[in-house]
């Protein structure tokens, strides 16, 4: 059976490690990645599933916001890409997946909005950025990712520095941090759609992250199969 072919979004400058890593990953849950950047676009009918990968912030006009000072290194071309490529998907009800910046664009997509900076915020718990899993959060039973998972809590990696605010329109939180930042969002009706907010790609020693690519890669194929 021919494995199933996933677009991966970035920048056209940079984000080589993030992509290497996650075109590994969907290599070991058996299946063909494509990167796909604004100067290197590609037609979303020939994908199986898409994974909007992390970067740059979000333009915050997008939500009807005012650009924070903190808001850094815009890229309008790959929003536009992005919001472009989810309108494809969706409507094909492939499977997707966001990582970081590419939860928050789903977020956005679906008429949420986004905490420009969540160091303004009075935060309980210290918050560093970092590629080692030190962040504990927490797993709302009863939803996609605990039905991956089928635990209540694990560490992960974070690297973030905006997160969800007002969240999206049939969205779901299915996990957050001690600070209560959400952590993972997901449609309520759609066949597989999830958002998190830390580097999965970046973990591939943890057994836990790589099911959540194998559990990407087969509802893809699963989709596959019905077309």
């Amino acid at each position: 059976m021919k494995k199933p072919l996933i677009g991966v979004t970035g920048p056209d400058h940079g984000g080589f490690t993030a992509w290497n890593f996650t075109r590994m990953m969907l290599f070991f849950a058996e299946a063909r990645a494509v990167r796909i950047t604004p100067s290197h676009p590609f037609d979303v009918v020939k994908l199986d599933g898409l994974i909007i990968g992390g970067g740059s912030d979000i333009d915050p006009r997008l939500y009807g916001k005012r650009r924070h000072p903190k808001t850094v290194h815009i890229d309008r071309k790959r929003d536009r890409l992005e919001w472009k490529l989810i309108e494809g998907a969706y409507r094909r009800k492939i499977p997707l997946m966001g990582i970081c910046r590419g939860m928050q664009m789903l977020n956005v997509f679906f008429k949420g909005t986004l905490n420009q900076h969540i160091f303004d915020l009075d935060l309980p718990h210290l918050h560093q950025r970092s590629v080692f899993p030190y962040k504990t959060i927490y797993i709302r039973p009863h939803t996609l990712l605990y039905s991956i998972w089928h635990i209540r809590k694990t560490e992960v990696n974070s690297l973030h520095h905006q997160a969800v605010e007002k969240l999206g329109k049939r969205l779901r939180i299915g996990a957050w941090d001690e600070n209560g930042i959400v952590q993972e969002i997901e449609h309520i009706d759609y066949p597989f759609l999830l958002g998190v907010q830390w580097h999965p790609e970046y973990m591939p020693q943890s057994y836990l992250q790589r099911k959540l690519f194998t559990a990407f890669v087969r509802a893809a194929a699963k989709a596959a199969g019905h077309r």
